[in-house]
């Protein structure tokens, strides 16, 4: 099966670099609208090197793409459009509107179009959607992430719910098996001076009754290590909390504790389910429709806050 990768940024790389790896994959080309970034990306995986869209060869099946978020929209229409199965990286797009219509082309197609939320592949987050039934019924879910800004001109442009806590969003709707329903509140941090917002709190109300508190912010420093998000879901018979790259804890009538020493490559994982739904598999990975959910909760919470997205 042949692909494409466009953008070669470093999250671009990662995509090459698993896709390459795959016996039943071939990586027929790269793009970049910097020519001297695909050509150098081509010659190290051994692709041919293009700077536009169009230029993809009709012998390419699916492309992934991993350009700034600004440009999701416009790649994955012209892709769509091509008839290329499509593997985005989050956020599908900045808009409901945008998101949804790129699911009516892919659906209108019968291609695939998937949405690069990879967290769901580690194994803490796994395990706590696997567990959560014993926590009976749902009431609440509280959610923090916090990075250190690595200086990506993008992320200003973007905001930290996109870019920092859209895997979040996710992560609530898949673990619960729930949609969001209403934002009930929002409040927006612009301290640091972007265009978009740094931090975030929102108070979320789920189609299963469940409601959210959910949180992240960026800040000037912050050696990441992965350690950068904790979720706690409460439930009428106990609670169940994640704290990342490290352990599950179920307590009920006494706390059980898991933990993990090992971190998958996420990124093969989803690749693998993608490409075995397009060789007629069931789908089994996260689709537009998930794309679309965790935008819901971006631009209602720009909404309630009373802030213009940017």
């Amino acid at each position: 099966m042949r692909a494409a990768v466009v953008g070669c940024g470093s999250i671009g790389t990662a995509h090459i670099r698993t896709l390459r790896a795959m016996a039943d994959v071939e990586l027929a080309c790269v793009v970049d609208s910097n020519a001297a970034l695909a050509e150098a990306k081509a010659a190290e995986f051994g692709a041919a090197p293009l700077t536009r869209v169009a230029d993809i060869p009709d012998t390419v099946e699916f492309a992934s793409v991993a350009t700034p978020p600004q440009a999701h929209h416009g790649v994955v229409r012209e892709l769509l459009g091509r008839g290329l199965h499509v593997f985005c990286e989050k956020p599908l797009t900045l808009r409901v509107a945008t998101s949804t219509e790129l699911k009516g082309l892919a659906d209108a197609g019968g291609l695939h179009l998937g949405v690069g939320f990879k967290m769901r592949y580690e194994p803490w987050f796994a395990k706590a959607r696997e567990l959560l039934p014993e926590i009976g019924p749902l009431v609440a879910v509280t959610t923090t992430k916090q990075q250190g800004f690595n200086g990506k001109e993008w992320i200003t442009r973007t905001g930290a719910m996109q870019e920092l806590s859209s895997h979040d969003f996710d992560l609530v709707h898949w673990i619960a098996g729930t949609r969001p329903a209403r934002m009930l509140r929002a409040q927006l941090s612009y301290r640091m001076g972007w265009a978009a917002e740094d931090g975030f709190s929102l108070l979320v109300e789920y189609e299963n009754g469940m409601v959210g508190t959910l949180t992240g912010l960026y800040c000037e420093e912050l050696h990441w290590s992965g350690r950068d998000q904790t979720m706690r879901f409460h439930g009428e018979r106990g609670y169940l909390s994640v704290d990342r790259f490290e352990r599950v804890v179920l307590h009920r009538d006494k706390p059980q504790e898991f933990a993990f020493d090992q971190r998958p490559d996420t990124f093969a994982l989803e690749f693998a389910d993608f490409v075995a739904a397009l060789r007629g598999e069931p789908p089994r990975y996260p689709d537009a429709q998930a794309g679309i959910d965790s935008t819901w909760v971006v631009e209602h919470a720009y909404q309630a806050a009373g802030v213009k997205p940017p």
